[in-house]
C-alpha cells in the first residue's frame, strides 16, 4: 500500500511529493493532462525566488526532473476518476482505469478559470486579458489598461491598476456602481469611465489586446483586467464529503487536513477558515503543498508510532 496519492501536479502537488519523497514515504503522483481554463501554454510565472518568469512548463519540467531523484515517487501521466474509502485508507482508481491502495490522499486539484463571455477572450486569455493584478500588472506598467465592470469591486481593482498605469478605464457597459465609495475612488484616482458595450476582444498589433466597443472607437489596451471566477477543477472535493466555504474553496487546516479523515488539499483550490479572500500565488501553493506533505507525513508517523490505535487527526472546521 502506498503512503499517500497526490492528485495534481501544479505547484502544490509537486511540492508535496517532494516532501513526502524527501521524508522516504512511497508516493503516487497523478497528473493529468492540462485542462481548458488552466493555465495556457507559453505563459510565465512570477513571484517565486530564482524563477521569477520562468515559462510554467519549464518549472514543472524541472520539479519532475527533481522528483525523479527519489526512488519513492512514481508519477503518472492520469487523472483520478474515482476514490472509494477503505478501513486503512483509499482505493485510486486513475483515470487510465488502474487501481492503486494508499493510507491517505492530497488533493492539488487547482481551480478553473471561468472566462468571460467576451466574443473572441479564448484566444487573448493570459496574454492580454487578466484577473490577477498582482501576477500580471508588472508587465504592463506604463501602458493603458482597462477592467470590465461596473460593480464597487471593479473600481477597486482599477484603483490598484493605477499604481501602474496613468491611463486606467472603466468598461462599465452600462452598469455603474452608484455608491458614495464608488463616486468617491473613481473621481480620487481620476479613473475614466466608459459605458459602452463590448463586442470583441482580439489580439491588437504588436501585442496586448484590442477591444471593440458598440458604437465607439476601439480600445488598443496592454491589458484588459476582468473579475476573477473560477471553481474547482475536479469533482472529488465534492464527491469525498468535504467541507467547501462560501467561496468555493475546499476548506483545511493548517496542515491542509480538509473535514474528512485521511484526505488533504493543497494550493489554490484550499484555504484556511478566514483565509479565503488571500490573493492567489505560486509561492502560496508551494508552501501550502510542502505544509500538506509535512502533515501527512505527520499523520503516519503518529499512526505508525501507536499502531494499535485508530488514526487521529484534528479536522477542519466544517467537520461531519
Amino acid at each position: 500500500m502506498l503512503d499517500a496519492v497526490v492528485v495534481g501536479a501544479g505547484p502544490a502537488g509537486l511540492s508535496a511529493a517532494l516532501s513526502l519523497g524527501r521524508m522516504r514515504r512511497r508516493c503516487l503522483l497523478a497528473d493529468p493532462p492540462v485542462e481548458a481554463g488552466r493555465t495556457p501554454a507559453g505563459r510565465r510565472m512570477h513571484g517565486y525566488p530564482t524563477r521569477d518568469g520562468v515559462l510554467v512548463e519549464d518549472f514543472r519540467s524541472l520539479a519532475l526532473g527533481e522528483l525523479s531523484g527519489y526512488p519513492g515517487i512514481e508519477v503518472r501521466g492520469s487523472g483520478v476518476g474515482a476514490v472509494a474509502p477503505l478501513d486503512d485508507g483509499f482505493q485510486v482508481t486513475l483515470a487510465d482505469r488502474s487501481t492503486v491502495r494508499s493510507r491517505r490522499l492530497l488533493l492539488a486539484t487547482g481551480l478553473l478559470d471561468r472566462l468571460p463571455p467576451l466574443v473572441g477572450v479564448e484566444a487573448v486569455w493570459g496574454r492580454g486579458v487578466f484577473s490577477c493584478p498582482y501576477c500580471h500588472a508588472w508587465e504592463l506598467r506604463g501602458l493603458p489598461l482597462a477592467v470590465l465592470g461596473g460593480a464597487v469591486g471593479s473600481v477597486r481593482l482599477a484603483v490598484h491598476l493605477r499604481r501602474f498605469s496613468d491611463d486606467v478605464v472603466l468598461l462599465t457597459e452600462g452598469s455603474t456602481d452608484a455608491s458614495e465609495e464608488a463616486e468617491d475612488l473613481l473621481s480620487r484616482f481620476r479613473i475614466r469611465v466608459d459605458p459602452a458595450e463590448v463586442t470583441r476582444v482580439a489580439p491588437a498589433p504588436g501585442g496586448g489586446v484590442e477591444v471593440r466597443l458598440r458604437g465607439a472607437c476601439p480600445l488598443l489596451l496592454g491589458g484588459l483586467f476582468v473579475p476573477q471566477w473560477s471553481v474547482q477543477g475536479s469533482a472529488l472535493p465534492e464527491a469525498l464529503g468535504c467541507a467547501i466555504s462560501a467561496q468555493g474553496r475546499v476548506r483545511v487546516n493548517q496542515f491542509g487536513h480538509t473535514s474528512v479523515a485521511g484526505v488533504y488539499a493543497a494550493g489554490d483550490m484550499a484555504k484556511m477558515a478566514g483565509a479565503e479572500h488571500v490573493a492567489r500565488s505560486v509561492a502560496g501553493a508551494v508552501a501550502a503543498g510542502a505544509q500538506a506533505g509535512f502533515g501527512i507525513d505527520q499523520d503516519l508517523l503518529l499512526t505508525e508510532a501507536a499502531p494499535a490505535a485508530p488514526a487521529t487527526a484534528v479536522r477542519a472546521e466544517g467537520a461531519r
